[in-house]
């Protein structure tokens, strides 16, 4: 069953257009990384999908059940982790998940799940405390045991280590993890691109309105044209032509610059084009003074795709 599949969706408010044709369709079992400016559509495309508004037009589904047609289904199978934090910081962790499982309707399986969860998120010590003696990666983890107890299939999280510490953001990832390794399906709204590497499996960048790429990091990555290698050399002109021309026979390699005692290459796969990149520079009798290896990061990855207007669609990497 796919997760989720929005169809040419647009919302209007008003004369503001907030999604302009959106197009998304999430795999089982992946955490999907939605990224994008202030104001690109990622909030309102979740909230359709959490069926908290209506589209104006087009198609959205979750597990197959349209988000217009079928609300109530939709929200008993999909759980949700806001970025505010939501716990009641004058009740207990087991008192809040309490009383969030009577909301759900859990029944005589309430206390055995609060007592579960509890135990999953490492929570089980500090249960009996007020929240507001928490920590603020432990009132995360609370969130995230909330939005989890009645298991839902599909999960919904927004900016869920903001703010917290190292070892606090280093569970939260964990318990995300965990999450897809039990075969639920996790949607991730984020600005942390160290989070989005982390975690996703795949990632798609929403701008004004419409999903404009979408592919694994890697591929995101590669869009930009490929691996740089700087090297500084020594050696005569004669060996310096003698290595661009052995450099560019190389199929990874796509572009080599020279500048003085330096060159720049980008190249394809970096890693597997530097053995023969090193025997090209021996063969050729250059001597490597230092050598410099750098991937493009997701970071420059969205100021690309999010900083400039872009035609295209979420299939420019298919």
């Amino acid at each position: 069953m796919i997760p989720v599949r929005c169809q040419k969706l647009v919302k209007h408010y008003g004369e503001v257009e907030a999604l302009k044709g959106l197009d998304l369709e999430m795999q089982p079992g992946e955490i999907f990384g939605l990224l994008g400016p202030n104001g690109a559509g990622k909030t309102t495309t979740t909230k359709i999908l959490l069926t908290i508004v209506a589209p104006t037009s087009g198609k959205a589904e979750v597990l197959g059940l349209d988000v217009t047609e079928k609300p109530q289904e939709i929200r008993r199978k999909v759980g949700y982790v806001p970025q505010e934090l939501t716990s009641d910081p004058n009740l207990t962790g087991r008192e809040n998940l309490d009383f969030f499982g009577r909301i759900y309707h859990l029944g005589k399986e309430r206390r055995r799940r609060v007592e579960e969860l509890l135990a999953e998120l490492e929570l089980v010590e500090a249960a009996d405390r007020l929240v507001k003696t928490y920590s603020g990666g432990m009132r995360k983890r609370l969130d995230i045991a909330t939005g989890l107890l009645h298991k839902p299939e599909v999960v919904f999280m927004d900016e869920p280590s903001l703010g917290l510490d190292v070892p606090g953001r280093q569970k939260v990832w964990q318990e995300i993890r965990a999450l897809k390794e039990s075969g639920v399906s996790v949607l991730l709204c984020t600005n942390s691109m160290e989070e989005a590497d982390a975690l996703c499996d795949r990632l798609g960048i929403v701008y004004n309105g419409t999903l404009c790429v979408c592919g694994t990091p890697r591929e995101l990555r590669s869009s930009l044209g490929g691996d740089v290698v700087s090297l500084q050399c020594e050696g005569g002109d004669s060996a310096w032509q003698a290595f661009q021309q052995k450099a560019e026979a190389l199929e990874a390699v796509v572009d080599f610059q020279r500048e003085a005692d330096r060159a720049r290459l980008t190249v394809q796969k970096g890693e597997r084009c530097l053995p023969p990149l090193l025997e090209a520079a021996q063969g050729a009798e250059l001597g490597i003074i230092s050598l410099d290896f750098q991937r493009p990061s997701l970071e420059q990855v969205f100021i690309h795709y999010a900083g400039i207007k872009v035609g295209g669609h979420a299939d420019l990497l298919s």
